[in-house]
């Protein structure tokens, strides 16, 4: 059934990047008697975009350069089939190149101009701030914005003079006078509530009032900067206002069952929580994709969450952007104005789009919950950043103390296979877990293994003991072909696997043991999630397409994480904090920390499950 359902607010603000860069004058080269172009891919590109610039298609790309299947790395050599349409594609671009306008740096008659090169990851309203320019003057300068930015190019940005610079600040002082006033903190009160009272950031009141930071005290005072106007509309009002009730949980835990709980005595926030959701949740083409299908059951988990909420008389806006695959996309939605209003952003759901909307919420001071990968760059610069999925040090500490005291007797064996990449999740946590081991004095065995009949029984396991294999690889298919061995020694030894958690979903028969981590439950409380389960089937008469972990169930209990941190502590929750709150939801129990107050949480919640 399609999902009609589902009220979707999709922006789409075309920004389509061509840029011919270093690349103007392309190398040729033949192979058996065609003729191909011999591209360097540029930093940030993408397969969407290449096939754009050269109008070709990505499938024909996919052909052509099989290796690309991991994904696209800056500087690396793809072939492009030279073809007509390439050929206009060509000429096409070195003619925009040509007629780009020449700005003269004339200072007697025109305006003095900066260049500007863009660089890796920065955006259009991160560009506009650093030079206090509008986005609207930028694109006027700079007519090829119209088609995209990109990094590597060279924008031209108007010069102000040191003169103008100075009136322009006292300018900006003289319309803002401001004066200093003091605030007696009172019973329950927040920073984020003193904050919204006098219109200030909470940032500001921090500044002026340092230990407010580690604690409030009732009764202690305050210095406040408000606007000169604020003041005297405060001077009006009766110094004793009634202060509305706050809501507290039930428990010292904010669990995702605490909104639907409360029955009485809540208060109506005055302005809706919105949050944004940048999802692929739209199929352009009519073939089905049981991948773009879990992300609109995660949003259907999470409008559910946001249903409950306002049964019980919470305002709550849900916005949704359709992201796509791209990292042209996603630049896309970023452009709407709409994005910059919002409480708090999810998604989005592919790693090669995370550095944008995390430069686009730190740029802004948005909370974003990054619900799906482990890997986010900028998780220790970033405090806006919440990840879900526990990073690759979280797992490998895991890891470490379950082989050095739940399985401290046990035998530990590293299968190396050959011509693994140093980009394998499996590799990478493979290295650090030896280290790590070593470190705590963990005895483990190394085998180097190039095939099936390179492994020696005799060598590898040991008898009443179990033998813990662990390959140095996240790829099934690397794996695939050792399970035989392990299954002909099962019947002699005892054999326990780890495995990634994604393999679990695989259908190789295996007569041993495994087991795996991850920040799901491994038993799911019936109740809660038969409930839950009957909540879902009566909104959406929909077949779930994944199993464990139920994609529905994770927005649901995010979505109720989220909505309960806004409506408890305003939209900068995790401000001045090293932890959260914990939330025991129905799949997942969340844990976020963060080693410092200007780094993102990281959920470090794992379970191990067995098989």
């Amino acid at each position: 059934m399609k999902r009609a359902n589902l009220s979707l607010l999709i922006a789409f603000l075309i920004l389509y990047t061509f840029q011919l860069t270093a690349q103007e004058n392309y190398q040729f080269k033949k192979i058996d008697g065609k003729e191909y172009i011999l591209y360097t891919v540029q930093p940030s590109e993408g397969l969407y975009s290449i096939g754009r610039k050269f109008d070709i298609e990505i499938k024909e790309l996919n052909k052509l350069n099989p290796e690309i299947a991991n994904g696209l790395k800056t500087g690396q050599l793809i072939l492009i089939p030279v073809t007509k349409e390439t050929k206009k594609a060509i000429t096409s671009l070195k003619k925009e190149t040509a007629q780009k306008p020449i700005i003269k740096n004339d200072s007697s008659q025109e305006t003095a101009f900066v260049e500007h090169i863009v660089e890796k990851k920065q955006t259009l309203f991160a560009i506009s701030r650093k030079y206090n320019i509008s986005q609207d003057e930028l694109k006027k300068i700079n007519p090829e914005l119209e088609n995209g930015l990109k990094t590597g190019m060279t924008l031209r940005i108007p010069k102000i003079s040191e003169d103008e610079s100075h009136k322009t600040k006292k300018n900006k002082k003289e319309t803002k006078a401001t004066v200093l006033i003091k605030h007696i903190v009172k019973p329950k009160e927040t920073l984020y509530a003193i904050s919204k009272l006098y219109n200030v950031e909470v940032e500001d009141v921090i500044k002026l009032n340092p230990t407010a930071l580690s604690s409030l005290i009732i009764g202690s005072e305050l210095t406040i900067e408000v606007q000169k106007e604020v003041s005297v509309a405060l001077e009006k009002v009766e110094t004793k206002p009634t202060e509305p009730e706050e809501i507290k949980p039930q428990k010292a835990l904010v669990d995702t069952q605490y909104l639907t709980r409360i029955t009485k005595n809540v208060k109506p926030n005055s302005s809706p929580i919105k949050i944004a959701v940048l999802l692929p949740l739209v199929i352009e083409n009519s073939k089905t994709d049981a991948v773009n299908e879990r992300f609109q059951e995660f949003y259907a988990g999470l409008l559910l969450a946001a249903n409950e909420a306002k049964s019980k008389g919470i305002s709550i806006d849900i916005l949704a952007f359709d992201t796509e695959k791209t990292e042209e996309k996603i630049i896309e939605v970023l452009q709407n104005q709409a994005l910059k209003s919002v409480d708090l952003i999810i998604g989005p759901a592919y790693s090669n789009q995370v550095a944008y909307l995390s430069d686009f919420a730190k740029t802004n001071k948005i909370n974003a919950i990054i619900p799906f990968t482990s890997k986010v760059a900028d998780i220790n610069d970033n405090p806006y950043l919440l990840q879900f999925n526990p990073s690759r040090n979280v797992e490998t500490d895991y890891l470490t103390n379950l082989l050095t005291l739940q399985y401290k007797n046990e035998n530990i064996i590293f299968i190396d296979l050959p011509n693994i990449s140093d980009n394998d999740a499996g590799f990478e946590c493979t290295s650090n877990l030896k280290e790590l081991l070593n470190k705590k004095n963990r005895k483990f065995s190394i085998i180097e293994a190039n095939s099936e009949q390179s492994l020696q029984t005799s060598v590898l396991f040991e008898k009443d003991k179990s033998n813990i294999i662990i390959f140095n690889t996240d790829k099934f298919s690397s794996v695939f072909p050792f399970l035989g061995f392990l299954n002909s020694n099962a019947l002699n030894f005892n054999i326990l696997l780890y495995e990634q958690y994604s393999w679990k979903n695989q259908n190789a028969q295996v007569k041993f043991k495994s087991f795996s981590i991850a920040p799901f439950k491994p038993l799911v409380n019936d109740v809660d999630f038969t409930n839950y389960t009957s909540l879902f089937k009566s909104y959406f008469n929909w077949k779930i397409t994944s199993t464990n972990p139920r994609y529905d169930v994770l927005g649901y209990d995010l979505g109720n994480y989220a909505i309960a941190m806004i409506y408890e502590f305003g939209p900068q929750f995790g401000w001045g904090k090293t932890k959260l709150p914990l939330a025991s939801g129905i799949q997942s129990y969340l844990k976020f920390h963060r080693q410092t107050t200007s780094s993102g949480f990281v959920n470090t919640q794992l379970y191990q499950h067995e098989k």
